[in-house]
Formats: structure tokens, sequence, C-alpha cells
């Protein structure tokens, strides 16, 4: 779990792909591939500021996010979302309505790339459904290092819609697969 000594956020998170001999390391050039199922109950709810329940990053303190799966209010509605966020770029969004209090399941894929050489598809489903499949390439995945992923709740404690209040996010079946 990573600690976080802001007062102004919250952080429940763990890393994930690890191995006996430490954590699996995403480089330019490899594509992954990660299926898992969620669960976000309705007391988990969109924020008006950020709510990330996934990040893709650079290892190491004080690195930006290279993509996160968020929950956010946009025009008061929750929804969830990917995005990169050093470059703005929004890969999909939907209605966080329908999946609050079911198991939805989550298929993401990257391609690590830096410049426009990297790749993300991003799929929910819930019910055998599916509600989003989105996908862009030609976008930067990359800053240094290797891309680390995470899952959990990291939220802003600066939410204006009275949205925050105690929660969780289960999570089952992660499976982590380098396509080759």
């Amino acid at each position: 779990m990573d600690r976080d000594t802001s007062t102004d956020r919250q952080r429940q998170e763990v890393t994930g792909l690890r191995t006996s001999s430490g954590y699996l390391k995403w480089l330019p050039g490899q594509t992954w591939r990660v299926t898992y199922s969620m669960y976000i109950p309705s007391s988990l709810k969109a924020t008006t500021t950020f709510t990330h329940i996934m990040q893709m990053k650079q290892p190491g303190t004080g690195s930006s996010p290279i993509v996160v799966q968020s929950l956010r209010r946009v025009n008061g509605a929750q929804t969830i979302e990917l995005q990169l966020p050093i470059s703005g770029t929004l890969i999909g969004r939907t209605s966080l309505d329908p999946l609050h209090d079911t198991w939805t399941d989550v298929d993401f894929q990257i391609k690590v790339g830096d410049g426009s050489s990297g790749s993300v598809r991003w799929i929910l489903k819930s019910g055998g459904t599916t509600l989003i499949d989105k996908s862009r390439s030609g976008v930067d995945t990359f800053l240094a290092d290797r891309v680390r992923p995470k899952w959990g709740i990291y939220r802003s404690l600066g939410d204006t819609s009275g949205s925050l209040q105690d929660c969780h996010l289960l999570l089952r079946n992660l499976r982590g697969y380098q396509l080759v």
C-alpha cells in the first residue's frame, strides 16, 4: 500500500503484477492486458475533483499518472472514465449509475510507447452487456523507467458535491498478460 502524507487527499491503493523476484516491468514496445472484476458500492461516488480507481504510473514519488480510470461528476452526473492526464486525452466515459452495487468486468490493454507510439483499449462489461469499448492509438503512454499499475481509491478531499463518505472498492480475478 502506498502512503501519502498529503492532507488534501485520501489514498488506499495497492500495486499489482508482482512475482517472487519483484515487479513485472512494463517497458516501451511491450503490450500488456489486465482483466479483473470490480464491485463499486453506491457509497463510492463520483466527485467534482478526482477519484481514481486505477492508475498507470512511472514509479517514484512526484511522477504524474500516465493513465487513470476515474469516477468523475460531469454536469452533476456520475461517470466513470479513462483518461491520459498528461495530454488531457479522454479515451471514454460512461454513466457510473449502472455499475453501482454490481460486479463489472474490466478489460484494459496498453501498449507502452513514448511520444505517439503508445495505445490503450478500455472495455467495461456488466452482466454480459458491453457498456463501453474505446481505444486510442498514437498516444504517449510512457514517461521514464517503466509503467507500474495501481488499483484502489485515490481521491481528493476537496469535493464540493457532498459525495465523500466511507466506502470501499472490491477487486477479484485480477490477471495480467504480456501480449507477444
